[in-house]
């Protein structure tokens, strides 16, 4: 893009075909080439639209730009792109009021989202090369221009003419200045967004784009609070992973409980959901380095538990030992224990059942003074809730 490159947009349009072309320039912003009566210039019919005359001839070269072009237009396809795709009409009019200072209502057209965001944004990203290597990068050096953008250049044959097409959604440069005193190690900056304090390696506060970030003694300790979304983080390391700890709080329901993740590398890891889930486990020398992975958390760290506590509910706990080879639950209902295959109890208001071999023998009673009856082979749950909270 940054370069002009004419045959390639020309192979472009064949590929892409002429037709989606003008409706996407029409959609961006070029809303006139539609109003029936603009072709005019270029044919009899005195009710064409100049997007259909383009279309009905399949005028390949409408991707070089041999037609007329409104300023305003062609200003408000750039706005649509700085704001994420998001078409609006040109309208310099903001309110108006009455002589009694009363607000009129302004009838305009209606916004409409007429490309996808990401696809507004990666055109912006394409577009951002041609005032730093490409073809109006002599003009912006010559102008001391320096700051990001996206922009194009237009020429006639011969150089008769010439046009530039460029935008920011950046309203104002943003103000920053900064002071260095042996650098990076002492360093001094304020403005918008970004506040810089740093005594390296003793003391170092920041705050960047809203995180607040601490380091104490780098990279021994480092204490940082942001906002993410609709949630508060809150996170403290030491040594980096050593101990880690994060805690979450609901900005939209401040009064609800945090949740909470700590690990204490490689001995422990503790998390809680805030709504009566918890976990622990020793060892746990994995999450710490994919704290927001459940996966990991869930299929590959019990690979390493000779430990792990798990409580799904208030009331609700399972524990187990040496990867599961010693397992015990309890909840209001029912109680559980398992020595692997080997032994196994379990016992809940409607009975209790021992077996061995995980059911190749064992005894059963019904209600709590039953007689005990003797079973062979028995390896199917003996209950709907037994069933519904067989270990995972």
């Amino acid at each position: 893009l940054s370069k002009s490159p004419n045959t390639a947009f020309a192979k472009l349009i064949s590929q892409v075909g002429v037709t989606r072309s003008v409706d996407m320039a029409v959609r961006l912003g070029l809303r006139s080439y539609a109003e029936p009566g603009t072709a005019r210039g270029y044919e009899n019919d005195p009710n064409e639209s100049l997007a259909d005359f383009i279309k009905r001839q399949n005028i390949g070269s409408f991707t070089l730009g041999p037609f007329q072009v409104n300023p305003l237009e062609l200003a408000n396809v750039a706005a649509t792109l700085a704001s994420g795709g998001t078409w609006c009409p040109p309208n310099p009019v903001d309110k108006i009021y009455d002589r009694r200072g009363n607000e009129i209502a302004v009838n305009a057209e209606a916004c409409e989202q007429v490309v996808p965001e990401g696809l507004a944004n990666t055109l912006s990203n394409a577009l951002g090369r041609d005032t730093i290597s490409g073809t109006g990068a002599p003009a912006a050096n010559a102008a001391g221009w320096t700051l990001p953008m996206s922009g194009k250049t237009g020429t006639t044959e011969a150089h008769r003419s010439a046009g530039f097409f460029g935008y920011t959604n950046r309203v104002a440069p943003k103000r920053y200045h900064e002071v260095r005193y042996f650098w990076p190690l002492l360093v001094q900056g304020r403005g918008d967004e970004r506040h810089v304090n740093r005594w390296s390696p003793f003391y170092t506060h920041s705050i960047i784009k809203g995180v607040d970030k601490t380091w104490v003694g780098w990279p021994l300790i480092r204490h940082q609070d942001w906002s993410d979304e609709s949630v508060r983080r809150t996170r403290t390391q030491f040594l980096f992973f050593l101990y880690w700890s994060e805690q979450q709080r609901s900005l939209a329901n401040p009064s609800l409980p945090p949740a909470a993740k700590i690990h204490l590398w490689p001995l422990l890891s503790v998390w809680n959901n805030g709504a009566g889930r918890r976990q622990a486990q020793f060892p746990s020398p994995l999450e710490v380095f994919f704290p927001a992975n459940d996966k990991i958390r869930q299929l590959y760290s019990p690979l390493f538990a000779l430990y792990r506590f798990d409580q799904r509910a208030a009331g609700d706990v399972r524990t187990s030992l040496l990867w599961n080879a010693i397992t015990w639950r309890r909840n209001q209902q029912q109680r559980e224990f398992h020595l692997g295959p080997l032994f196994s109890t379990e016992s809940s208001a409607t009975g209790r059942r021992i077996a061995l071999g995980n059911g190749v023998i064992g005894f059963r009673r019904e209600g709590k003074r039953g007689r005990w009856w003797m079973f062979l082979f028995d390896f199917s749950p003996h209950s709907e809730h037994s069933a519904a909270l067989q270990p995972r």
